[in-house]
């Protein structure tokens, strides 16, 4: 597979190197931080903010220190000491 060079027209020989991740959902391709906070601000100042509420995970201290509960697409890694609780904790979140 060869790029296009903008400028001139002419193929440039290397390979293209953006990835693209096609799922059942539909196509993951990366995105600019500009491009991803352009769109953040189009969204909220449209009033369509729906897809930023927080989901409580029915933990009120950890709610409250994450902003309200995760929000769609986030991942919250948990950590700490053997036998301190985090697996019961997370299939207590699962089960919410």
């Amino acid at each position: 597979m060869t790029t296009t060079d903008k400028q001139t027209g002419a193929e440039t020989g290397s390979p293209q190197r953006s990835w693209r991740l096609d799922t059942d959902n539909g196509s993951m391709v990366p995105r600019s931080a500009l491009d991803v906070l352009v769109d953040l601000n189009d969204n909220l100042t449209s009033g369509r903010f729906g897809e930023y509420q927080p989901v409580p995970l029915g933990f009120g201290l950890l709610d409250k220190t994450i902003g309200g509960g995760l929000r769609p697409g986030e991942l919250m890694l948990i950590g700490g000491a053997q036998g301190t609780g985090k697996t019961t904790m997370a299939l207590q979140m699962a089960a919410t």
